[in-house]
């Protein structure tokens, strides 16, 4: 009887050591492997970043790895994805959590639906929220109905640091010679009174593509799709607006994208934009300066007529062929002061008279301007043809005078001391 006891208490040892904790082990991978631990990946996800989270699969390889089988993040009020990756491999190395992207792909139309969900995350979450993340990516690849990039050696994180959380991306864009990597960085600063927002972009000694920021710029649209720009720029936003300045290069600008499908004149050529300092406040243009170039094209003469008209620009000689709308130019050149003043412009052109702002084979077309600074609403109505009223109310003369510097109020009182001083 003892006998028969001593084997039944073996067996539940035997049991209760061995058996039960391997049907646990069994358990638990297979848990692991069921939909509802899949949606409990996708739960947290969505309530991390704010977007509707899809995943195929999760398994883990090995202790401390997680990997997600095709992501898929959308926005709660749009249809499609904004992003979406093959696989997504999750670590935790030293307090810090890495990810490893496989052939992500971004929807570019939806980059200004990203960058507001970014900023959204971390200025509505407490400090706490925002941990340790680096994610990489040998390729990212931005998708867009006109025109495909393909970011290589794509870096990213977001790390809380003193004053606020900051988040980064660096890359290169396969197919364009760069040295060096294109940074954009956002920054939260929590410790200003109001809090405000800054971006800085930096190219280094690399031309980053305009058309990978026209979703989030429309006016780099109007540039083409060869512009590049080399250069740094920073801007900030608080409840007022947007504040910032930029300086740098631009190059292959297309003239026929940026004014004849945009106002009723012809100007087409590629140009060249050496910009020294631009600066806005509010997400008005406040002040620039540099110097536009252009090499052979062709121009209207209704905008060389308009440019006399408003700009006051000389003509040097009249353009031959006078029942031709259009006139073939070898050169246009000229550097340019926009401030609150007016416009201001000094005609560069080379193998030509001094002050030529733009030139045939033969001669210069157009001189300097008689007076200046102009007024900058004249460059409006340059643009625009000139009706009954001062400005025409258009689409275009609102987009202009939305952005360009506004000039100072002159009173009344100051316009006739002015006046009775002078003579």
């Amino acid at each position: 009887m003892r006998e028969r006891k001593r084997r039944w208490l073996c067996r539940i040892g035997f049991g209760g050591i061995c058996l039960i904790p391997t049907l646990l082990v069994v358990l638990l991978v297979t848990s692991r492997w069921l939909p509802t631990h899949t949606h409990h990946y996708e739960t947290r996800i969505s309530a991390h970043l704010g977007l509707v989270t899809s995943i195929q699969r999760v398994n883990h390889p090995r202790p401390g790895v997680t990997l997600l089988h095709e992501l898929t993040l959308e926005h709660p009020e749009t249809s499609g994805p904004l992003m979406s990756a093959e696989l997504v491999e999750i670590s935790r190395v030293g307090g810090r959590i890495h990810c490893i992207i496989s052939q992500p792909r971004i929807e570019a139309p939806h980059l200004p639906l990203i960058y507001q969900t970014l900023h959204d995350r971390l200025t509505a979450k407490p400090e706490p929220w925002c941990p340790h993340i680096r994610l990489a990516s040998a390729e990212l690849m931005m998708r867009d109905h006109e025109d495909s990039h393909r970011l290589t050696d794509v870096q990213m994180g977001c790390e809380p640091i003193k004053g606020g959380p900051q988040a980064f991306i660096q890359f290169k864009v396969a197919g364009f010679d760069m040295p060096d990597p294109i940074h954009i960085r956002y920054r939260r600063h929590r410790e200003t009174r109001p809090a405000a927002s800054r971006l800085d972009l930096h190219t280094g000694g690399s031309a980053l593509p305009c058309s990978i920021l026209a979703p989030c710029v429309a006016a780099l649209g109007s540039l083409g799709s060869d512009c590049q720009f080399r250069g740094a720029i920073w801007t900030t936003r608080n409840y007022h607006g947007w504040q910032g300045q930029a300086s740098g290069r631009a190059t292959g600008m297309n003239l026929d994208r940026l004014i004849s499908q945009r106002f009723p004149h012809k100007l087409n050529g590629t140009a060249n934009l050496v910009l020294q300092n631009a600066r806005w406040e509010d997400g008005r243009l406040i002040e620039a300066s540099g110097r536009l170039s252009a090499s052979g094209g062709v121009i209207s003469r209704s905008l060389l007529n308009a440019a006399v008209q408003n700009l006051y620009l000389r003509y040097g000689r009249r353009p031959e062929g006078g029942d031709s709308p259009l006139v073939k130019y070898e050169q246009l050149s000229l550097g340019f002061l926009l401030d609150s003043s007016g416009l201001t412009l000094n005609g560069l052109c080379e193998n030509a008279a001094i002050g030529t702002v733009i030139r045939d084979k033969h001669d210069s077309l157009l001189l300097d301007p008689v007076q200046q600074p102009v007024p900058v609403v004249h460059l409006v109505r340059m643009l625009v043809p000139f009706h009954q009223v001062q400005v025409p109310a258009t689409q275009q003369t609102d987009m202009l005078l939305h952005v360009l510097p506004i000039p100072t109020l002159v009173t009344p009182t100051t316009h006739k001391s002015h006046h009775r001083s002078g003579g």
